[in-house]
C-alpha cells in the first residue's frame, strides 16, 4: 500500500494499492491515552474528502479531548474499536462541579481565594444548578436551559 503524508495536516494520510485501484481510503491517525489509532474510511482522496477529512480529524481530536468520542460512532469498521481505553461517556455535569469545587478548594489551601467565596460558590451550585442539571452530559446543556433555570429560581 502506498501511503502519502499531507504535509498540510497532520494526522491524515491516504493510499491505495497500485493494483487494485478501488480500494482507494483516507487513513486518520490519532492518540487516545497514549494508545496510536490509524482508522481509515472507504473514501477517496480527492480535493473534497480531503478537506471532509480534515473537518473529521479536528472533530475526533476535540471529542477525545472532551472525552465524548465513541469509536464505534465515527470508525465503525475499525477492528480495534472494542480496545479503545477511553471512557466512553462524556463527563457530567456533576463531574465539572466537582472539579471545579476541588480546584477551588486547592486555591482555599494557598490562600489565594477566600473560604466564603469557596462556600458561596458550593452552595450555588448545591442549591441552584446541581437539582436540575446533576445528571446531564456536560457537553450537552445548551444556554436556553441554563437561562431558563437561573429565571426560574428565587434569588434572595
Amino acid at each position: 500500500m502506498v501511503v502519502n503524508e499531507l504535509p498540510d495536516f497532520e494526522g491524515l494520510a491516504y493510499g491505495w494499492h497500485h493494483e487494485l485501484l478501488a480500494s482507494f481510503g483516507i487513513q486518520f491517525d490519532f492518540r487516545i491515552e497514549g494508545v496510536r489509532y490509524r482508522p481509515s474510511l472507504p473514501w477517496i482522496p480527492h480535493e473534497t474528502d480531503l478537506r471532509r477529512a480534515r473537518q473529521l480529524l479536528v472533530q475526533v481530536r476535540a471529542r477525545i479531548e472532551a472525552g465524548t468520542f465513541f469509536f464505534s460512532e465515527w470508525f465503525p469498521a475499525f477492528s480495534k474499536s472494542a480496545r479503545v481505553p477511553l471512557p466512553l461517556s462524556g463527563r457530567t455535569c456533576s463531574d465539572v462541579f466537582d472539579a471545579f469545587l476541588a480546584h477551588e478548594a486547592a486555591r482555599v489551601k494557598r490562600g489565594d481565594l477566600a473560604p466564603a467565596t469557596l462556600a458561596g460558590h458550593r452552595q450555588l451550585l448545591d442549591h441552584v444548578w446541581r437539582p436540575v442539571i446533576d445528571h446531564f452530559s456536560f457537553l450537552a446543556v445548551r444556554y436556553t436551559q441554563l437561562v431558563k433555570i437561573a429565571d426560574g429560581h428565587r434569588w434572595k
